[in-house]
């Protein structure tokens, strides 16, 4: 599951707002919570445990600014703690993005005590009662992941000002035609020594070639590659 925040700073330069820091959040409560929810979906088969089920791979990315403005991607799980409260319903989301509620205890829905620990203001490291809300951070697992940070990227069809028109984009005037793919690959106008080569290299292109079914799947993995 993937959720985004992108918001263009007004600059003018490509840069976003950067929302999720440290004095802020990185994981919302309500993030949290529906992580929570679809790893429980989802869980992962295990033979050691009682339930046979431990954990998930349920992954949950991020698209937001970083501190420099620029996009980037994050990745991350909420804990198998989080999962169980969820379960159980003994948390949910507050209007504060960085802190999650401890549900009130009613007749019917026994509530635990919560507790977790934190460095006070005298470097003293103490135990809290996280009623009636508490930091999401403890309820999150940070994650790597092998997203590309540098170098060329493998659709470089933009490196000749090609761009395919993209998909699902009929209600704002923006299709795709047969037509769309002879300028692409340049059988009408000028042609450079290189633009064949690039033209293809569009990740649009492809799937809409590949939706006509009139090339086999080799072409379509060299034009991947």
């Amino acid at each position: 599951m993937i959720f985004t925040d992108l918001t263009d700073d007004g600059t003018g330069s490509g840069t976003v707002v950067c929302k999720r820091h440290i004095n802020s959040y990185y994981l919302s409560c309500t993030d949290v919570y529906q992580a929570s929810l679809f790893q429980n979906l989802y869980k992962s088969p295990s033979k050691w445990s009682e339930t046979g089920f431990f954990g998930s791979k349920f992954i949950t990315s991020i698209i937001s600014g970083d501190e420099n403005g620029n996009i980037t991607v994050s990745a991350y799980q909420a804990s198998n703690t989080a999962m169980a409260m969820v379960q159980a319903d003994i948390i949910v989301p507050s209007t504060d993005p960085g802190v999650m509620l401890v549900n009130e205890e009613s007749p019917g829905r026994y509530i635990p005590e919560v507790f977790y620990r934190r460095i006070n203001e005298y470097k003293a490291n103490v135990q809290e009662n996280a009623k009636p809300a508490f930091p999401v951070d403890y309820l999150v697992v940070t994650l790597t992941h092998g997203f590309r940070t540098e170098g060329d990227v493998m659709f470089s069809a933009s490196k000749e000002g090609l761009a395919f028109p993209v998909e699902n984009r009929g209600a704002i005037g923006v299709s795709q035609e047969i037509r769309d793919v002879a300028k692409q690959v340049g059988v009408s106008g000028k042609q450079s020594e290189t633009r064949g080569l690039f033209a293809v290299s569009d990740f649009h292109l492809l799937c809409y070639l590949y939706g006509l079914g009139v090339l086999s799947e080799v072409f379509l993995f060299h034009g991947l590659c």
